[in-house]
């Protein structure tokens, strides 16, 4: 019915012609209940339409997506979200420099980028005292 409140206040008040173009639309219920909602906005009664807000999941996938991956549809969307919601848009520029600066942490960090250390760098090796044995060695000494 968002349709309907918008052509209303454009200037197309005849429920036949709004009853007509949500039809095009899909709309596949019966010309009364359109009726009887124009009769409600004519009277100031109706409902605000809400519009379609999106997933909490979809505007984080949009956030830290690569800009270059999203398509036409999903910017404009973040950007009527970030438009909408200060936080959101501050959000959004922190995760975008904090994961900018992950996927680039190769050739920003000293030109070295980061190194895995290798298994046997985390495995104890033989010569190397256990905290067992420092425990021992003291009860010993």
């Amino acid at each position: 019915m968002e349709h309907v409140q918008h052509r209303f206040h454009s200037g197309c008040t005849g429920s036949m012609q709004l009853y007509r173009e949500v039809l095009a639309l899909g709309y596949t219920g019966g010309y009364h209940v359109v009726h009887r909602y124009v009769v409600t906005i004519r009277k100031g009664i109706a409902v605000p339409a809400q519009s379609a807000t999106p997933r909490p999941r979809d505007i984080t996938s949009w956030i830290m997506r690569p800009q270059e991956s999203l398509s036409a549809s999903d910017v404009a969307q973040l950007d009527a979200v970030r438009s909408a919601c200060p936080e959101v848009a501050l959000a959004c520029d922190l995760a975008r420099e904090f994961t900018d600066m992950l996927r680039n942490a190769a050739a920003t960090c000293c030109g070295t980028g980061f190194r895995r250390p290798s298994r046997a760098a985390l495995m104890p090796s033989a010569s190397s005292p256990t905290p067992s044995d420092r425990r021992t060695a003291q009860l010993v000494s």
